[in-house]
């Protein structure tokens, strides 16, 4: 199965990691966000933004093979609790991941980043002040 890998937070996480094995440069199947310099949130979850927050397509394609195990590298601290959502879409059948936009109800969730319990009884989010290059939860694929 090929897939278009997006994501779309204030933060942005340039690099993908399929069993093991990183990108060789940012940016290279990831699609850079239009966010990649200013890291400016979506601020309308109704735009089309919500699905990639894309201003262009990625130049190469991974392929990500059901059971693989996939997490993201951030260049830069995450500064910010919550949540963090890992989806994938299924590119359509006819199309291309070289120019599927997003669209339809194509994504699926393959992982949630949730909090821990410190010893003083307070929540600790995973990406609560991570550091540039922290691995983020790897996450593996089922797809059927």
């Amino acid at each position: 199965m090929r897939t278009n890998l997006e994501l779309s937070s204030p933060d942005t996480f340039p690099r993908l990691v399929v069993d093991g094995k990183s990108e060789e440069k940012d940016w290279s199947v990831t699609r850079m966000t239009k966010n990649a310099q200013s890291k400016q949130g979506v601020e309308n979850p109704t735009s089309a933004d919500i699905r990639c927050y894309t201003s262009q397509t990625a130049p190469n394609v991974a392929t990500v093979p059901a059971g693989s195990t996939v997490h993201y590298i951030s260049t830069q601290q995450i500064n910010h609790p919550g949540p963090t959502q890992y989806y994938l879409a299924k590119v359509p059948a006819g199309s291309s991941a070289k120019t599927f936009d997003g669209s339809g109800a194509v994504w699926f969730k393959i992982g949630t980043a949730k909090p821990t319990m410190d010893n003083n009884k307070q929540l600790v989010w995973p990406a609560q002040s991570s550091e540039p290059r922290t691995l983020l939860e790897a996450t593996k694929v089922t797809i059927g």
